[in-house]
């Protein structure tokens, strides 16, 4: 006797149709005011606000609360377990080039990596991008492009988390 073989796009879809099924219960149980609890891994709550400010219980209508959130929290024995496995290093630069591997650059060797980029690659470039083509952190890189905006060879672009850096002509 021979086993039926499942493909692996058949369990995909298997499983599309179990997490499908899930979310509409849990949605359903969250609708109804519950608090649903996954096993060990944790509970969902809802979390509900008032829009207008009552002094007394008899003030609130259904009408005016409404939901702020949903909230989760692990179960005691996952957070245990979780915290038993988890191994927390520091490292040194944020950049995703460990430091080891990073040969520490000029500044001057910064700017030629960086300006073959802006010739190369792309018309501009933000703070990660620098940082990561130069192994800087990105305090660091942010230093470096204001000095080479201070020496007139960049000029800065944007504001905020949108600022991109492109050579100044």
């Amino acid at each position: 006797m021979t086993l039926p073989t499942t493909t692996t796009k058949e369990v995909a879809f298997y499983m599309e149709g179990a997490m499908a099924a899930f979310m509409d219960e849990l949605r359903d149980c969250l609708a109804d005011g519950w608090t649903v609890e996954l096993g060990e891994l944790g509970y969902f709550t809802p979390s509900l606000n008032c829009r207008r400010e009552a002094m007394e219980k008899k003030e609130l209508r259904a009408a005016s609360v409404t939901l702020r959130g949903l909230n989760f929290r692990l179960g005691k024995e996952f957070y245990k377990e979780l915290d038993k496995k988890m191994r927390l290093e520091r490292h040194p630069q944020s950049s995703s080039k460990p430091e080891s591997s990073t040969p520490l650059l000029s500044v001057e060797q910064r700017f030629r990596l960086l300006d073959e980029y802006l010739r190369q690659e792309q018309p501009c470039i933000n703070r990660a991008q620098y940082a990561r083509l130069t192994g800087r952190s990105v305090k660091q890189a942010v230093t470096d492009l204001n000095l080479f905006i201070e020496d007139g060879l960049l000029k800065r672009c944007g504001a905020g988390r949108n600022v991109v850096y492109m050579k100044n002509k």
